[in-house]
Parts: C-alpha cells; structure tokens; sequence
C-alpha cells in the first residue's frame, strides 16, 4: 500500500484513468486574448499556473505570441465565469521594455499574504543591452518591486541562464531563482541560486556551484525540510547533468545518467512533498530509424543510491522539445508527466501516470495542443484535481478527478504544540507510530503511539514521520526548542 498525506484517503476506492477532460470555462473559453490566431487556436508560447490559496481560482501568467512579443506577459484568473485580466501587457518594474524572451519567466503565490509573486526579464541581450530581470508583487492594484534595504534588486545579483525557474521559499515565502552566471556556453559559466534573505537579495551558498558551461537549470522544494533541490545541464566533452541540493552548503547527488538533447532544456526535477523523493525528467534523443527528430522523455528517482529509471512515457517529435511538464500527485505520490505530442495529426496533449510499472494515460489521446514552448501541469490543492495549461491558450482540467477525490476529503492532520521541549502529538489518533528523524535523515527516536517525547533532542529542526496501521503516512516539520 502506498503511502501519501492525510489530507486526503490515500487510496481512492475506485482509482479511475482520468479519460474525461474538460475546457475550463468551455470549449470556447480562451484566456489569450486572440483566439483566432493559429489555424483557428491561440497560440501562447509560455504559460505558468497557480491557485488562489484562498479562493483556489486558478491564475495563469503567460506571454501571447501576438499581443504580448515586445510588451510583455499578462496575468489572467477565471473567476468561475470567465477570464479577468489582473495585468494586462505587464505594467510592472521595467513595463514599456518587455522583451519576448520565454526563458526567463516565474509566478507562484505567497502564503502568508496571498498575493502574486511574478518575475520576468524586460530587455534581450542585443547591442551591449544587459538582461535586465525584475521580481514583483501585486500589492493592493500596484506591482511593486522586491527590493532590498540595500536597492538592491534581483538584477543585482542574478547573472542569467537559458532556462530559469522561480520558486517560493517554503518558510520565508520569498523568491528563489535558479540560473547561471555571468556567462553562457561554452565556457565560464557555473550554476547560480539568487533568493531574498530576510531583507535583501543575496547568493545561497556559494555563489556558483557545479561545473562549468552550466546552462538549463530547474529547481523545487521539499517544504517539511527547507531543502532545495537542483538540476542543471552543463557542458564539457559532452553535455551532461548534475542534481544538488543546499544542505548548509551545495551538495551532489551525482549526473543522473541522461543523453541530455538541445542542452537538455526543458530539465524538470521534483519532490514528492510526502516522502521527500526525488524526480528527475530529461529529453534524450532515440534512434528511430524511421525519423530522425524523435525524442523520448526520461524519468527517473533517485532510490537513495542510484538513479533509477522509470520506464519511458513516450516517444516525441522534436517539434514539441519544450513542451512537457512533470508533477507528483499529492495524494498517491505517483509521477505524472504531460507533454505535446507533435507526432500526433496535431499537435495533440497527453497525460500519462507512473502506476509503480507502467505509465498509464489518462486522457483521451490529443487534448487541445498548439506548437508552443511550454506546457503547465498542476494540482488543485484542495482536490488534488490535474489541470493543465495548453498551448491553445485554453485550460484543461480532469471531470472524473474532481468527482473520484472530493468523495474522500478528509479533515487535515497538524502536530503540536510547534515549536516544542518536550511532548508532541499528531491531532489524530488515526495516527500509530510516530518517528523523529535529523535534518540528515538519521532516525533519532520512535514511538508506537501518536505523540511522542522530544525532550532529550538537542534544539533545531526535525521531522516527524506518523504512521497508520495500514502504513499511510504524514510528515511534519518540527522545530525544537
């Protein structure tokens, strides 16, 4: 039996395929503002989504092909109706000067005041111009900078890359960008995180880590441990991957084996926020000697040792490259990537699921899809419901999803008091076994009950692993004091 949170029953009664989809809003709901453009699509080339923490209205950041080269992005919600626009042609830090680039792109949501976190880039690298690189919020109706006390911005101490990724720090609620620096292939360049510490913007760590010619990078978070982990391609005699992760200082996790093509953009890695596994996808060429521009996306896990291989998911033409996402659902813990099947009649979407054996489809074959640069796959966070971001510039969510998860909400599991000196107890007797473990890893205490003494610890950050009887787990972060 699986393990997964408690937020939700770790095994759904009746686990379906998901082959049921539907457009948000209707097949002719468009959140692009040029639905015509592209053989009767839209086309946008870039896209990032995210949930309301309080109201779970899904937002879309993204870049239009027609309306937004040379203006910039917009951010759109859908407020149960329709699409409403936030932003429009982007009237942020740098508005006015907004490049087309797709690389350099970020949203997500704060936690603590519910309010958009976007970053961009609004100038391309062309006669001498620098990049220039902005991170906002939207506080009230204004995007404001995030600035140090110092006036120091992100540009300050960000350096660039081919393919960035912005994430929220899970405790502080603040930017973190993975990139690299100063310089681009072939030479001199090395892995580079720029987040904003407590007041302004700095390097974690060291300022570069890894090896040189380091150019696609990707970054998440294990959230009960603070710990983020990072993929990045570099170049030497050949192109290759590293995965790290900032444990008081950059450590290595080794080249996870890949035969990275086009520089390996379009990297992904990901952590089962549950159990703290780790996942890794890549574009890798295949010989098919009938087409040359095949490629296959690879998936691995890293088992605690070695990097292991997930199967394959899917053959791809070269056409869709960039067009590919990799999440872990919330609740069963299992990989699900989606990607633009450019060897389709059109440039059709999937969805396919690592079952612990195979990868399974969960949709009908070709959703809506356009040639684009970027796909979107996230869960609701409520109920774990798959939407993705289709290059149609439409959004695609499961039916049976909603229907399979929402029969099995369960009420959320916490551990107090925390912080604490001594007892701890998970809110649920549902809870069995309790186990305490160091920021290493290292098992420090167990107890076969749901609360468990802490007191001979030393003080810092630990985490608490419950247990049913049927072995469904939840994980905690505990800070001792």
């Amino acid at each position: 039996m699986k393990k997964t949170t408690l937020t939700v029953l770790a095994f759904l009664l009746a686990r379906t395929l998901f082959g049921q989809w539907e457009v948000v809003g209707g097949s002719d709901s468009y959140f692009t503002p040029n639905p015509g453009y592209g053989n009767g699509q839209s086309h946008s080339s870039i896209q990032n989504l995210q949930f309301h923490p309080i109201t779970n209205e899904p937002y879309v950041f993204f870049r239009h092909h027609t309306t937004n080269v040379a203006v910039g992005p917009s951010l759109v919600k859908f407020n149960g109706t329709d699409w409403e626009f936030i932003s429009t042609q982007f009237d942020g830090p740098g508005s006015g000067n907004t490049s087309s680039a797709d690389f350099f792109w970020g949203f997500y949501f704060r936690q603590d005041t519910n309010v958009p976190v976007v970053f961009y880039q609004d100038s391309y690298f062309e006669g001498g111009t620098q990049y220039k690189y902005h991170v906002a919020e939207y506080v009230g109706s204004t995007w404001t900078e995030i600035m140090g006390i110092d006036n120091s911005v992100v540009d300050d101490v960000f350096f660039g890359g081919h393919r960035t990724r912005m994430v929220r720090n899970p405790i502080s609620n603040m930017p973190v960008i993975v990139g690299n620096g100063p310089t681009q292939i072939p030479v001199g360049s090395k892995t580079i995180v720029s987040h904003f510490d407590a007041d302004m913007w700095g390097h974690l760590g060291d300022e570069t880590f890894g090896a040189f010619g380091a150019y696609v990078s990707d970054i998440d978070y294990h959230n009960s441990t603070s710990i983020p982990y990072v993929i990045t391609t570099f170049t030497d005699a050949s192109i290759r991957s590293e995965v790290w992760y900032f444990q008081g200082s950059w450590q290595s996790l080794g080249d996870p084996g890949f035969e990275p093509v086009n520089y390996g953009e379009g990297f992904r890695i990901r952590v089962d926020q549950s159990n703290g596994d780790i996942y890794v996808l890549c574009p890798e060429g295949y010989d098919n000697p009938n087409n040359s521009q095949t490629m296959t996306l690879t998936i691995k896990k890293w088992d605690g040792n070695n990097w292991v291989t997930l199967g394959t998911p899917e053959e791809i033409w070269v056409g869709s490259a960039l067009g590919y996402d990799l999440e872990i659902h919330p609740a069963t813990g299992e990989p699900y990537v989606c990607f633009i099947d450019g060897g389709a009649s059109y440039f059709g979407i999937n969805i396919k699921r690592w079952d612990g054996q195979n990868w399974i489809s969960t949709n009908e074959p070709n959703l809506p899809g356009t040639f684009g640069e970027k796909v979107d796959l996230v869960f609701q966070p409520q109920t774990y419901t798959p939407y993705v971001v289709s290059t149609t510039g439409q959004l695609l969510r499961s039916i049976e999803a909603t229907a399979s998860i929402d029969e099995y909400i369960l009420k959320p599991i916490t551990l107090y008091p925390n912080p604490a000196s001594d007892i701890v107890s998970f809110s649920d007797k549902i809870i069995k076994y309790v186990e305490v473990f160091d920021i290493n890893g290292r098992k420090m205490l167990s107890n076969n009950s749901n609360s468990i003494s802490v007191k001979t610890l030393p003080k810092g950050i630990y985490i608490i692993k419950g247990a049913t009887s049927e072995n469904i787990s939840v994980t905690k972060r505990l800070i001792k004091i």
